[in-house]
């Protein structure tokens, strides 16, 4: 009964805990990758958005164009980006312009205890190069990803716990006339 109980066992639990990890992962996946894909989509339309506002007519953007401009763009985009904020090559840290004429990257950064994803979009306008800086809050995400994990896991204890004393029974209630027949024999055999 042992026997048949360890591996009974074992299992539920590689097929409880494989399949639910891989279920809960590309759930997890799906949600991150939905979400990235959101920003990537707003970042490349809020830089069309500001070469759109800049026009070829300007030399040099002011800072109250610049403001203008991150206002209306904000204005369009969706809940995906939480903050949006343009720079110069004069103001924008030192390792940004080495990028390519309108490339844009993307990382990810921890601020306040918030997971952003920072865009970062080099863009060319008369003779100044500006610097686009799209942010989306991550933070609900990540929250949402660990919340599944950790709710995963109770599961997994839960149904580790109840499938485990139902096969134990089980196992007992099979094996029970085995032990019997078992202890007959020896007694006749003696």
């Amino acid at each position: 009964s042992f026997k048949f109980f360890c591996i009974a066992y074992l299992v539920v639990l590689l097929s409880t805990g494989l399949g639910g990890s891989y279920i809960i992962k590309n759930i997890n996946d799906t949600l991150w990758n939905t979400q990235v894909e959101r920003v990537n989509v707003a970042v490349n339309y809020a830089a069309d958005s500001f070469m759109a506002f800049a026009d070829v007519s300007y030399n040099e953007i002011s800072g109250s164009q610049k403001n203008d401009a991150i206002r209306q763009i904000k204005s369009t985009l969706d809940s995906s980006v939480s903050d949006i904020e343009i720079y110069t090559s004069k103001t924008v840290n030192s390792q940004y312009t080495s990028m390519n004429e309108n490339e844009c990257t993307a990382t990810f950064v921890k601020k306040e205890n918030r997971l952003l994803m920072e865009s970062v979009c080099k863009l060319n306008i008369g003779s100044e190069d500006y610097y686009l800086f799209v942010y989306s809050d991550f933070t609900e995400i990540q929250n949402q990803r660990d919340l599944f994990w950790s709710r995963y896991g109770i599961v997994v204890i839960c149904i580790s716990v109840i499938s485990g004393l139902l096969l134990f029974a089980l196992a007992r209630k099979i094996t029970k006339p085995l032990n019997k027949l078992t202890k007959i024999a020896d007694e006749i055999a003696l």
